[in-house]
């Protein structure tokens, strides 16, 4: 892959991120590991822990015999409502496990993924790892001091990607982790919840339990979610099937989900010793405008906008560059944009300027010879 095509993809990848929006964070409250187990709706073990509770993070909006049961389900699953919740504690890991098993005409074919958030609100620090291929090292994903790390730690595939952001695009991709999960947990609570208990306590938190079935035109569901009281879902199991109208008996789309959240259990979150720092990028001198905003900064280039004119940024970039002994030769020059290049031993540097998507002008500069 060229540097300029991987360099292409991480800023993409950063743009998908920030359109998924995000929260800021403050601390507080405190929790309990799990213990116990109860049966489910699915016949599964499931974890219930007999300990006092933690604190609650909010007032409960109502007690649970007193709402509808679909509102409270519809609430737990609305993962911005909780986020709101979540983003006061100290820190929580969220795990949650995807296990679909298609059975066609005696063939069964399964496919398993596990998707975990550790998150300490401060400082900032937030991990994902996403694991779908048993065969291959899970994605895992960090965001801290102001930097993304994509990180893959195999034996035979050891790298380690590091995209510096500024704080208003950081805070955004924030909430993308979230929403990768949210379509399982919607879909495992297809159907018409009741509730089962009040008060069982499920990893050192007080929780409602309700159970969710569904079996209309082919679809069955059957799943257990454990409520806080102010709303946020701490537990569920779920398992549902679909049924291949078309097809002979016993063939179809059977589907287990899980998803469980501990409370302050997080301590600390560690880079791995092969990321690079940002100071450490080879584009880390690359000087920026002042009024540099929406950043990306790469081992391959840098993406920003300013409010900087177009040929002000132009004279920028060859008065300061040249001053550190580069040739700066003009490449294009329109209405639309301006190109430059930078050379001087061992480096060169391509700068586009033009317009930017978030106004103002935007500035593009590769890195063609970065390590």
């Amino acid at each position: 892959m060229s540097k300029l095509t991987s360099f292409l993809i991480t800023l993409l990848t950063i743009l998908a991120l920030t359109a998924c929006g995000g929260r800021s964070a403050t601390p507080s409250a405190a929790g309990e590991p799990p213990a116990a187990a109860e049966p489910s709706a699915s016949g599964e073990p499931v974890s219930a822990a007999e300990e006092a509770p933690a604190e609650p993070l909010a007032d409960p909006v109502a007690p649970a015999g007193d709402r509808d049961p679909q509102d409270v389900i519809g609430d737990a699953i609305d993962f911005e409502r909780s986020a709101t919740i979540l983003d006061q504690l100290q820190s929580y890991r969220i795990s949650t496990t995807s296990t679909q098993i298609v059975r066609s005409d005696g063939t069964i074919t399964e496919n398993a993924s596990t998707y975990v958030e550790e998150r300490i609100n401060s400082p900032l620090t937030i991990r994902t790892v996403v694991s779908s291929d048993p065969n291959s090292p899970p994605n895992e994903t960090q965001i801290r001091d102001g930097a993304l790390y994509q990180i893959r730690d195999g034996a035979d595939d050891q790298r380690c990607e590091t995209t510096v952001i500024d704080n208003e695009m950081l805070e955004m991709t924030v909430g993308m982790a979230r929403t990768t999960m949210t379509m399982g947990i919607i879909f495992a609570a297809v159907g018409t919840p009741e509730l089962v208990a009040q008060g069982e306590t499920v990893n050192g938190i007080t929780t409602d339990h309700y159970r969710v079935t569904e079996d209309q035109s082919g679809i069955t569901v059957n799943g257990d979610f454990w409520v806080a009281p102010e709303g946020y879902l701490v537990k569920a199991e779920s398992k549902s099937t679909i049924a291949d109208p078309n097809a002979t008996a016993g063939n179809g789309l059977e589907t287990l989900f899980s998803y469980n959240l501990e409370i302050d259990q997080v301590a600390v979150i560690d880079l791995p010793a092969f990321c690079g720092t940002p100071d450490t990028l080879a584009s880390a001198d690359i000087p920026l405008l002042e009024d540099a905003r929406d950043q990306v900064i790469t081992a391959e280039g840098i993406v920003y906008a300013t409010d900087v004119a177009a040929a002000e940024v132009a004279a920028f970039y060859t008065e300061r560059l040249s001053a550190e002994g580069y040739t700066v030769t003009p490449l294009q020059q329109d209405e639309s944009i301006t190109m430059l290049q930078a050379a001087r031993p061992g480096r060169t540097l391509q700068i586009m300027i033009g317009g930017s998507i978030t106004g103002g002008t935007g500035v593009t500069i590769m890195l063609e010879d970065a390590d």
